[in-house]
């Protein structure tokens, strides 16, 4: 597998970001990248990069960076489909939750899913995020823990 890096994204890089999509089957489970970019731009809380494999984009990451009972929130994150089942996603997580552990006073990140075949709860609970019982409208929260 190719060496993933989180990169801020650039001007140039910009139009091949936005390009990046999920399978069609996975659409209503992340919004398209070009509105999360969009989104970022408005939100000061917003810490987003471009998952990269070398100089190409594989996908998407963004975390509202507000600490809530000690974790940030994995707002969007997204593997571009021709490059799903290859790992990507797997090593992108291990990026992030290694960037997110080095934030004063994060000891966890959280996220939230819609239950579907083809949605990421079976991703999520594979790379030891946990249930944490809660529903945010009409979503499933799940939580990873550091150490």
């Amino acid at each position: 597998m190719t060496r993933l890096t989180l990169a801020p994204i650039t001007y140039e890089m910009l139009r091949a970001v936005a390009k990046t999509k999920v399978k069609p089957s996975q659409e209503g489970f992340v919004a398209p990248n070009a509105l999360s970019i969009a989104e970022a731009y408005f939100v000061k809380e917003h810490w987003f990069r471009a998952i990269m494999a070398d100089k190409a984009p594989v996908g998407f990451v963004m975390i509202h960076t507000q600490i809530e009972e000690d974790c940030v929130y994995l707002w969007r994150f997204m593997i571009d489909a021709p490059a799903q089942g290859e790992g990507y996603g797997r090593e992108a997580l291990r990026l992030i939750l290694r960037e997110i552990q080095t934030w004063p006073g994060v000891h966890g990140l959280r996220l939230s899913f819609v239950r579907g075949e083809g949605g990421p709860e079976a991703f999520y609970l594979r790379n030891n995020f946990r249930l944490t019982g809660r529903e945010i409208d009409g979503e499933i929260e799940a939580e990873y823990r550091f150490g």
